[in-house]
């Protein structure tokens, strides 16, 4: 589990990782060079999300074939391209992972002078049509003997399925599926997808900046907690700018209080207010917004005029905040490794985990331990959920403390009921008012939905589209069910909708 702190550390820490810079960023493929000697696959981003891979003739230095892989990341560690070459050296197959919970495979060959990309789309989509939609995590597993190629495909059931290609030289190369046979797989070996169709846009943000406006012409720099108010307003709390943004309902983002640029721990009306890397945010019933200023060490509420109090200082880095219906404030300590509660009053006390030590143990109270807490939640009953990196922590009202979903040592991609699901960096989470609970899980550039009865699902474009979320840290659901989402990466908002339910949100 110690392993998991790092990256979202990092992400806490460090501020937004921008994507502008990587543009240029060549791309490291494994086994470039084919067997003989005479080829070699260079990769380059074009774009900040689009690789080419080349396949150039060592005599010449020239390329003689190419393809484009869209939704590639260079800068991502997840991301990784592996060569599988024909022993002859006349074609080649490429195992694509990609950090978004998919995995593909292209294959390019050899033929009168030049290289072309020979499609698998035969097998796939007979596969596809058999035995149910399939998720996708296709790989080539070997070249084998009479110019065949083994490759495999795992479905969103868990079910590996293998193929087996005979790749056909004569004229222009191609693929003829031979065989098509299910393979045994025993249960949770593999990635599952269960999906949860949506649509999504940019609901604000227009590139790195600190302007007011419209929302089509807004900027944002750091965007890291976003809430929904009472009166239908969603908040932002643009943790690089230090200030607290406010969107209302006609799409008009103005700034609220903290003035840009300016860092500091001063209460005050609008301007006059300085915030320190302000992250989680939540609202109560009378419009008022909570901020989890998280190196200002304390916990700042904003009425709606703007002006700022600091609730409670303290903390270690605070970096999520929930309001239950009696007014009491919930805060995940992050590295602190506790969740506290400031009463109406003021007072401050630990709800569960204990400071200063870090674990990953159930239990009552002050028996529980936490690793980097860093989203907090509360349903309506008033239970606690907890987002910790690789699980979901429930605090009934006694404060005993379960894992709800997710694994407290184990990271992965899977979806699944309760303990069978896996994540990978969760940073907050949300609940609507049906109590389904809503997470970021920014190192698989996804949003999950879990239910109240544990069900981890995936949210994705109908079309199986790649999303369009780069670093996807907070999100806030409204009461339409609308999910919106702060990516830090493309300093934008997005929007995020249930496919059927409409929009009549500003463009």
């Amino acid at each position: 589990m110690r392993s998991l702190l790092l990256p979202v550390l990092m992400l806490c820490l460090s501020g937004a990782i921008f994507a502008a810079g990587r543009e240029a960023a060549p791309v490291s493929i494994k086994d470039a060079a084919s067997p003989d000697g005479k080829y070699t696959l260079a990769g380059v981003m074009e774009g900040g999300s689009t690789c080419r891979i080349e396949v150039k003739a060592k005599s010449s230095g020239k390329a003689v074939g190419k393809l484009v892989i869209p939704g590639y990341d260079a800068g991502d560690h997840r991301d990784a391209i592996a060569a599988i070459w024909k022993e002859d050296s006349s074609a080649c197959a490429l195992n694509i992972s990609l950090g978004h919970s998919m995995a593909t495979c292209r294959v390019l060959a050899g033929g009168r002078g030049s290289w072309s990309e020979l499609s698998l789309a035969d097998g796939l989509d007979r596969v596809r049509k058999e035995a149910g939609k399939a998720q996708g995590f296709v790989s080539a597993e070997a070249w084998l003997p009479d110019h065949n190629l083994k490759v495999s495909d795992t479905g969103n059931n868990g079910v590996e399925v293998a193929l087996v290609y005979h790749l056909i030289r004569f004229g222009k190369p191609r693929l003829e599926i031979l065989e098509i046979k299910a393979q045994k797989t025993a249960p949770g070996d593999l990635p599952r997808i269960s999906e949860l169709p949506c649509t999504f846009r940019v609901f604000a943000g227009a590139g790195e900046g600190s302007a007011d406006g419209p929302a089509a012409t807004a900027q944002f720099k750091g965007p890291s907690g976003v809430a929904i108010d009472s009166a239908g307003n969603l908040l932002v709390a643009d943790r690089i700018n230090e200030t607290l943004r406010r969107i209302d309902p006609a799409g008009t983002v103005e700034t609220l209080a903290g003035s840009v640029g300016e860092y500091g721990t001063a209460d005050g009306a609008g301007n006059a207010a300085r915030f320190w890397y302000p992250q989680g945010l939540a609202t109560d019933a009378e419009g008022n917004v909570y901020v989890a200023d998280t190196s200002g060490k304390r916990v700042r509420k904003v009425t709606p005029q703007g002006q700022v109090t600091t609730l409670a200082k303290g903390f270690k880095y605070p970096t999520g905040v929930a309001v239950d219906g009696n007014g009491n404030v919930y805060v995940a300590d992050a590295t602190n490794s506790v969740v506290q509660k400031i009463a109406r009053d003021g007072t401050v006390s630990t709800v569960a985990g204990k400071e200063g030590e870090s674990g990953a143990q159930n239990g009552r109270a002050g028996n529980a331990r936490f690793h980097f807490p860093c989203g907090v939640g509360v349903a309506a009953d008033g239970t606690l959920y907890v987002a910790e990196q690789s699980c979901i922590r429930k605090i009934d009202a006694k404060g005993n403390v379960t894992t709800f979903a997710g694994s407290l040592e184990e990271q992965g991609r899977t979806d699944g009921t309760g303990a069978n699901a896996r994540f990978w960096g969760l940073t907050s989470l949300a609940l609507d008012k049906k109590g389904n609970l809503y997470v970021a899980d920014h190192e698989l550039k996804n949003l999950r939905r879990i239910t109240s009865k544990g069900v981890v699902q995936t949210i994705r474009a109908p079309d199986h589209a790649d999303l369009p979320l780069q670093n996807p840290v907070a999100l806030a659901v409204d009461t339409q069910g609308r999910i919106y989402v702060a990516d830090q990466n493309t300093q934008t908002i997005l929007l995020v909708e249930p496919v059927g339910t409409g929009s009549t949100t500003p463009k």
